[in-house]
């Protein structure tokens, strides 16, 4: 793409015209490193406009960007060259680099929220990432009991480092990454225990069953395993949201069980969105092969595809899903994809752990961006306030939404 088809994209993005689309191929320019010349010109540009002019001091303009940077998650990506300081121009103004990263930053963190009412979209940016709003709530983070098979309960985010117990043959282990990881000490014993890993609402965690499968556990979440695979299968049942990268196996069947639904694979990354108030299981394929079985009826499916399972037992075949937001959730962020009001508050409710109510009509609308899961919950009303819908935070963990 040239410079000029770079300089009309970027120009749109800072006057808020630019689609949702534009917004992407944007990102992929921005950390393209061939285009660090021409980002360059543009960021110096957008710098000397009035509308990006600012009063900070240096100081407190690198602190606010080394905060953008922690609440992003961009700290150990491969985008820092994109928005940090080139060693070629380190003897330009700190302040405009501190600016012209922050637009920069805006782009690379998906800091936009994209809003489709009755009237004319609206594009709306985090513009000021410190609270504000009274009684706000941090995000969720690694929380999770484990329950063994005599009923005891581990409190996993309070647990020293090291091992835990052991349940039969197996040695449960908390990692020095706060991981849970299970170690088969005999392969030839049968003795097998279940074991349950329950998150929390404003809560997730991650762990490694006894054939090395990893499993992320998203908030509200459930996963029942044994403490070793024995026999010709791997079977596991979850409720919630759970992300699986599967060790493969091609003796061993892996299968993940969810009410009446089943996905079968030998070895493969995909992720199950089966919350009891979504209208469907959700079965979205990264890598591999996998088949779900729903009501009698079997759906195979191939990378890039999602497999939505009703109650009725009929199943739907996405075949070019959104994986980027199937998964983001994982990956620290919330992405919506013209989603309505219900379904952002309803991810904000689980991972912030607070209960939500309409105070009149439901605003209408359509919602499409990406914000950061690291955000204080004032912080991502915030960015929906600046899409026209109005909050409150009250105590005792409730957010009511305003007509």
């Amino acid at each position: 793409m040239s410079d000029q088809a770079l300089k009309a994209l970027f120009k749109r993005f800072l006057e808020g015209s630019i689609t949702p689309e534009e917004l992407r191929r944007l990102q992929d320019l921005v950390q393209d490193t061939g285009n660090t010349d021409a980002l360059d010109q543009l960021l110096q540009g957008a710098y000397t406009n009035k509308r990006f002019a600012v009063s900070t001091d240096d100081n407190r303009l690198e602190e606010l960007f080394l905060e953008w940077k922690e609440k992003a998650g961009i700290g150990n990506t491969g985008l820092n060259n994109t928005i940090m300081l080139p060693a070629t121009h380190r003897a330009r103004s700190l302040k405009r680099w501190l600016v012209a990263a922050s637009i920069a930053l805006l782009v690379l963190a998906g800091g936009y929220f994209w809003f489709s009412g009755d009237d004319s979209p609206e594009l709306a940016r985090v513009v000021d990432p410190k609270p504000a709003i009274q009684n706000d709530i941090a995000p969720g983070g690694n929380k999770a009991a484990l329950t063994l098979a005599d009923g005891s309960v581990i409190a996993l985010d309070d647990a020293n480092i090291g091992e835990l117990a052991r349940q039969g043959n197996a040695r449960i282990v908390k990692l020095a990454n706060g991981q849970l990881s299970y170690t088969v000490l005999n392969a030839e014993s049968d003795e097998v225990f279940y074991n349950t890993m329950t998150t929390p609402r404003g809560g997730q965690y991650q762990l490694t069953l006894p054939d090395g499968t990893g499993v992320w556990l998203n908030a509200s979440s459930s996963i029942t395993y044994p403490s070793a695979f024995t026999g010709d299968q791997r079977k596991v049942t979850i409720n919630g949201e759970a992300y699986f990268e599967v060790a493969p196996d091609k003796t061993k069947p892996f299968l993940v069980a969810v009410n009446e639904t089943v996905v079968e694979v030998l070895g493969t990354h995909f992720n199950v969105n089966a919350y009891p108030d979504e209208s469907s299981i959700k079965t979205t394929l990264l890598e591999g092969a996998v088949k779900v079985i729903s009501g009698g009826r079997l759906q195979k499916l191939s990378p890039g595809q999602q497999a939505q399972a009703y109650p009725k037992g009929e199943i739907k075949l996405i075949r070019n899903a959104d994986i980027d937001q199937a998964v983001a959730w994982k990956n620290g962020l919330f992405y919506f994809n013209n989603a309505d009001l219900q379904t952002v508050m309803k991810q904000l409710a689980r991972w912030y752990n607070v209960e939500v109510s309409y105070a009149g009509e439901i605003p209408k609308g359509e919602f499409s961006g990406k914000i950061g899961r690291s955000l204080t919950l004032s912080q991502v009303l915030k960015v929906l306030a600046q899409a026209r819908v109005k909050f409150n935070i009250e105590e005792g963990s409730r957010i009511v939404v305003l007509p």
